[in-house]
């Protein structure tokens, strides 16, 4: 929210919060007489607004999805991680064995 700017909705909201709806938001003008006098009077100049770039028209190349969740080396990765974690059964005791080691 903008903190004081929107007291109005919120006293909107409090009066009904079953049927509110949002106003919808506008974007700031910043093109203003009153912005361009005052920069005229601290000596500047206020620049042009920039020009949006027309959106590309081919499609980006594939990368082969996945976002390298499923590459071989992350597969490999995985792999090791998975046998370095996984206790060795080799040497486990079984239940019932005696502990001396007879």
């Amino acid at each position: 929210g903008a903190g004081m700017l929107d007291a109005d909705e919120a006293l909107r909201f409090a009066l009904a919060p079953a049927s509110y709806t949002p106003a919808p938001a506008t974007a700031p003008v910043l093109a203003d007489s009153r912005i361009e006098a005052c920069a005229a009077l601290l000596g500047r100049v206020v620049p042009e607004p920039p020009v949006t770039p027309p959106p590309p028209t081919t499609p980006p190349p594939e990368s082969g999805g996945g976002g390298g969740g499923t590459s071989w080396p992350f597969m490999l990765g995985l792999s090791l991680a998975v046998l370095l974690l996984v206790p060795d059964r080799r040497h486990a005791r079984r239940p019932g064995a005696d502990r001396t080691g007879v």
